[in-house]
């Protein structure tokens, strides 16, 4: 994309991203990401070394999968917790568990106590990071403005993803050269200790709120935690994904990524330590090159904030994230090494901004939960299983041979997936078209884009002939109506009061003062509306925010009128 189109989507790119930055709430979530994010790089490569010193390439698969486990189970009762208590909690509350867990395997680590004690610690700060994407993922629709806005706020994400991954092994790395796998887990608690302090200010949303004591008003939510409610929760993601074929297929995407992605975690620590001769040290060079290759690619991904298709985006990537490892196993040169690490950390960028945009879109605002859940139970699975793999791997065809194998997985994934990912785009059930219309109307024109998406999920457009007179003064009011194309009048008596077209509101004062209808809206040719019942109007504008903003616009309609 060249010329003007590639100019606006930049500008809009840029522009949502700014608003993602003066969002305090996005803000805050967004920096303890990153910070959590470097927190675990470091984390992990403190144990990984520790592990290899230990027992080589067996001891890094088992730790791995040991740590990944508990996520498998834990990550889809995200939901089950959500609907107890506020995710901006919740988020704290993981954060300080990690923060307290790498703590823990400092102090065993510093008194060269049982590894087992250790590796009990690492798996409970694991299991809470296992929260931290699906709750993330719940929260930030509830503090975003606009679809743009969403978009922008996974590709802030996936910066800070990036700049976590790059300094968290770098940090990972100087303080494992100066002082060995004590100092990196310091280092790390030090990181999850940052992330809970800025989640510290990050207040809970009114529509938060609302959305909270809607789901405790549920018998099943009331009635406490039961073994059926867990058993619900932990295949409430697989049902979503049986009703949502498009959702489906990313997620297949997304399971073959990070089973790489855990072969890579022990391939990496071979591959530094054996077949490349850069010592410990390059594990952590090794992930810090990764690491840039992700906030670089973070930053390219700010442009897809415009675009619709995104399909494209994540199967080229699902293909590029893999291709040059292999190219590692060809030419087994640090810098060759290095420079394919960086490439893979772009494609992983992409692909998480692609991916993770196309999954918002393509379930409802009530599935979100399950299906993020899910997810982080497939990453945790799938990086168990391929750190599994890897030593089995490496005894059947050797390091480079292994590195060669593992390398060519998505590439062929995403040839065989192709014809499937490129009709995603268009099974969007995310109500793009009511939701630009909405935040044009001043009344829901600050709304989170969480209430916004209900209010558009609960719109039927129906098709008003030339004539028709939509709403007739002196009647009862009991829907509100957004125009989405032609022209109307709005009518007292013999006196055109205004001329109305797509994006105007009608119909607020009727129900906001439980008055009849004070004008008539007659089509003044062909058009269609959007129908929005009294119920889930009022439901909208029941905050203060939104509140002031409808009285401001109903006094200014009785004023016109009173006017003529």
């Amino acid at each position: 994309m060249t010329g003007p189109a590639a100019e606006d989507a930049a500008a809009l790119a840029i522009g949502a991203v700014r608003a993602v930055l003066a969002n305090p709430g996005l803000r805050r979530i967004e920096v303890a990401w990153a910070l959590g994010t470097a927190g675990d790089a470091a984390f992990t490569v403190a144990l990984l070394v520790a592990a290899f010193t230990i027992g080589g390439p067996v001891a890094v698969g088992v730790l791995t999968v040991v740590r990944m486990a508990p996520s498998v189970i834990g990550a889809p009762l995200a939901g089950l917790l959500a609907r107890r208590r506020e995710a901006a909690d919740l988020l704290l509350m993981a954060h300080g568990v990690r923060a307290v867990g790498a703590l823990a395997v400092t102090l065993v680590l510093a008194a060269g106590g049982p590894p087992a004690i250790a590796l009990l610690a690492a798996t409970v700060a694991a299991s809470a990071g296992a929260f931290v994407r699906p709750l993330q993922v719940a929260a930030a629709p509830a503090y975003a403005a606009s679809p743009h806005e969403l978009v922008a706020a996974n590709s802030a994400t996936s910066t800070g993803e990036g700049i976590g991954s790059f300094a968290g092994p770098l940090l990972g790395g100087i303080f494992l050269a100066a002082g060995g796998p004590v100092a990196a887990a310091v280092a790390a608690t030090v990181l999850f200790l940052a992330g809970s302090v800025a989640l510290a200010g990050l207040r809970p949303t009114a529509d938060e709120v609302a959305r909270l004591r809607a789901e405790q008003s549920d018998r099943s939510v009331a009635d406490g935690i039961s073994v059926a409610a867990v058993a619900r929760e932990l295949t409430a993601g697989l049902r979503v994904l049986a009703r949502r074929r498009a959702a489906a297929v990313v997620m297949v995407g997304f399971a073959g990524q990070v089973f790489v992605r855990g072969l890579m975690t022990t391939l990496t620590v071979v591959a530094a330590i054996r077949l490349l001769g850069l010592g410990e040290p390059g594990v952590g060079a090794l992930g810090a090159a990764y690491g840039v290759g992700t906030l670089g690619g973070a930053l390219l991904s700010m442009r897809l904030a415009g675009r619709r298709a995104l399909a494209p985006t994540f199967a080229i990537s699902l293909s590029a994230w893999g291709f040059p490892v292999a190219v590692m196993a060809l030419v087994p040169h640090p810098a060759v090494a290095i420079a394919a690490l960086v490439i893979s950390g772009v494609a992983n960028a992409t692909l998480d901004v692609a991916g993770f945009t196309l999954l918002q879109r393509t379930v409802s605002g009530a599935e979100r939960v399950a299906v993020f859940g899910f997810l982080e139970a497939t990453v945790s699975l799938g990086v168990g299983i391929g750190s599994a793999t890897a030593p089995l791997l490496i005894d059947a065809v050797g390091d480079r041979g292994a590195l060669a194998v593992a390398g060519a997985i998505l590439p062929v994934l995403a040839v065989g997936t192709w014809s499937r990912i490129r009709a995603v785009d268009a099974e969007v059930v995310l109500p793009e078209r009511e939701l630009r219309l909405l935040r044009g109307v001043p009344l829901f024109s600050r709304l989170p884009m969480t209430a916004l998406e209900r209010l558009a999920e609960s719109m039927r457009l129906i098709q008003i002939p030339r004539g028709t007179t939509l709403g007739r003064e002196g009647d009862p009011g009991d829907a509100y109506f957004v125009i989405a194309a032609g022209r109307f009048e709005a009518r007292s008596g013999p006196r055109v009061l205004a001329k109305l077209g797509p994006g105007d509101g009608i119909g607020e004062i009727a129900l906001l003062r439980s008055v009849p209808r004070t004008a008539s809206v007659v089509a003044f040719e062909d058009g269609a509306v959007f129908v929005l019942d009294a119920a889930a109007f009022l439901a909208a504008v029941a905050g203060p925010t939104s509140g002031a903003a409808a009285t401001a616009v109903m006094d200014e309609r009785m004023a016109r009128s009173a006017a003529g």
